[in-house]
């Protein structure tokens, strides 16, 4: 899936691929913003960050799997968007990790979404591995100019139709919520960073 989804968006409409690896060694990369430069690895190093892994949640963090034996990275040891080209959109394969039916979102990702990241997309339960022309189909549908959040629920809910996709946006108010979550690349890139106090509502939209 990964590198479908790489060669579909290196070299198109200006998109360039920043860094491309295996997660061994990765936890600091993904859990802080420290390392910055385009070809760091780290998250605010690029503008969208994607990564595919094993997920899951505790009460208060979702938890993305390294390759490390029993080490994650934490969403309550993230701040994105915040540092270096600001990540506006980051992407996660894996499941659980945006659970909203337990009314726990907001404690698990407020302090990732209050650095100014503007989407993620990624599953409210589970997402299964298999069909991996899904990369080429959310790639192609980004660079289409289809809304973000759109393009992640098709490509990830039509590779699997057990799949559990979802994509969140935070905004100022409900409305202005509304009108970002339907933000494609373009527009993510431009729409202003809402950090911290400003960002006053998390609205979401998926597959079932």
């Amino acid at each position: 899936m990964c590198t479908r989804f790489k060669n579909g968006i290196n070299g198109v409409n200006g998109d360039t691929v920043g860094f491309y690896y295996n997660l061994i060694g990765a936890q600091p990369a993904i859990q802080t913003t420290s390392d910055t430069c385009f070809n760091c690895g780290g998250v605010d190093s690029v503008d969208f960050f994607f990564m595919f892994t094993h997920g899951g949640i505790d009460p208060n963090q979702a938890r993305f799997a390294m390759w490390d034996s029993y080490t994650r990275a934490w969403t309550g040891s993230m701040r994105v968007g915040d540092n270096g080209r600001q990540a506006k959109v980051l992407a996660t394969y894996a499941c659980d990790t945006l659970a909203v039916d337990d009314n726990n979102f907001v404690n698990r990702w407020q302090g990732v979404l209050f650095g100014g990241l503007k989407i993620v997309v990624g599953a409210w339960d589970l997402l299964y591995d298999g069909n991996d022309q899904k990369g080429t189909e959310l790639s192609a549908r980004l660079e289409n100019g289809e809304p973000v959040g759109f393009a992640w629920n098709e490509a990830v809910w039509y590779a699997d139709n057990s799949n559990h996709p979802l994509a969140v946006a935070t905004g100022a108010n409900s409305t202005d919520c509304n009108n970002r979550r339907q933000a494609n690349l373009a527009t993510a890139l431009s729409m202003p960073r809402l950090q911290d106090g400003a960002a006053q509502v998390a609205c979401w939209s998926g597959w079932n």
